[in-house]
């Protein structure tokens, strides 16, 4: 029923939340505690989410709902009522190959909601390969499949090194046959904002930002080997849409794959879907001017179930 093994097939399934009445516990004075930039108008908030979501059942993608999911599950609801962020499900866990990985998450205003998840999976029959926390932190928004079984995890504000070595162990050579730690520059709370594969040779990323500092990469059976995360990515032949700093906060890097070369994400960054046609690419938009208060993009709201196998 669920198998992910790279970013960019066709998705067939995804976890969402629906966002709900838990929003308005964010107020302008306690915003910053949240992670949001103000109050929302919670109306328009579901009504762009709305959109959001008719764009991906018109690709074709089924929304699978924690909400729905788990609407019998009185102790999960009574959670839920009172954590604003739980729609940013990308965070709370990552499919790899055919289970999922609960992540550590890092701020206070997301810890521990990862038990969501497990909630989910354990009502879907979805298998669990590890929980990275308590001791590791790695959030689902600083992980990315990069080509078939190739997977990389950002070296940020919201990860460590003990988060790592648990992907080693659990993944390598089993679910994944690379796994590529970037160093990150600081102040960075995931890689997402800043890469994203869209098809098997063409990723969108800031060249410039992720080349900073080097990556290691590792193989089962090998020696670490560190290098440049371009360098990398230019060596398997990928060809690269580089975009600026400015507009990885617009979230030009955090569109929701539907297809190969096929997008979903916010409006509003014109040079970027531009190049992305050029290639053959297709973007779907739609507004997200009030999401956007919640400082997470369309890839921040969607955890990929499900993708379509490769067909050669």
């Amino acid at each position: 029923m669920f198998n992910v093994s790279n970013s960019y097939n066709k998705l067939n399934k995804v976890l969402m939340h629906r966002p709900g009445n838990e929003v308005l516990v964010v107020t302008n004075e306690n915003a910053a505690q949240y992670c949001f930039t103000c109050a929302v108008n919670l109306d328009r908030f579901q009504y762009e989410y709305d959109c959001f979501l008719k764009c991906l059942r018109d690709c074709g993608t089924e929304p699978v709902l924690i909400g729905e999911v788990l609407k019998d599950d009185t102790e999960a609801q009574s959670y839920i009522a009172k954590r604003p962020n739980v729609l940013y499900t990308r965070d709370l866990a990552a499919m790899v190959g055919t289970g999922i990985v609960l992540m550590g998450m890092q701020a206070k205003c997301r810890k521990w909601d990862q038990w969501l998840v497990r909630r989910v999976a354990e009502k879907l029959d979805m298998p669990v390969h590890c929980e990275i926390g308590p001791d590791g932190i790695l959030e689902g928004g600083g992980v990315e499949f990069i080509t078939d079984r190739a997977f990389v995890a950002g070296f940020c504000d919201r990860s460590n090194e003990i988060a790592f070595e648990k992907m080693k162990k659990s993944l390598l050579g089993k679910q994944v046959d690379e796994l590529v730690v970037v160093m990150l520059p600081e102040g960075t709370i995931h890689i997402d904002g800043h890469f994203l594969p869209i098809d098997k040779n063409l990723v969108i990323a800031n060249k410039s930002y992720l080349n900073q500092y080097p990556c290691v990469i590792y193989r089962e059976d090998a020696k670490p080997r560190y290098t440049w995360f371009v360098e990398y990515l230019e060596q398997k032949g990928l060809d690269i849409i580089d975009i600026t700093f400015e507009e990885g906060c617009n979230c030009a890097a955090n569109y929701i794959q539907v297809g190969p070369r096929k997008l979903v994400g916010y409006e509003g960054n014109d040079r970027v879907e531009k190049e992305i046609r050029k290639r053959g690419g297709t973007v779907i938009t739609f507004p997200g001017k009030e999401l956007i208060k919640g400082r997470g993009g369309p890839h921040c709201m969607t955890c990929p179930l499900d993708r379509a196998k490769n067909e050669e």
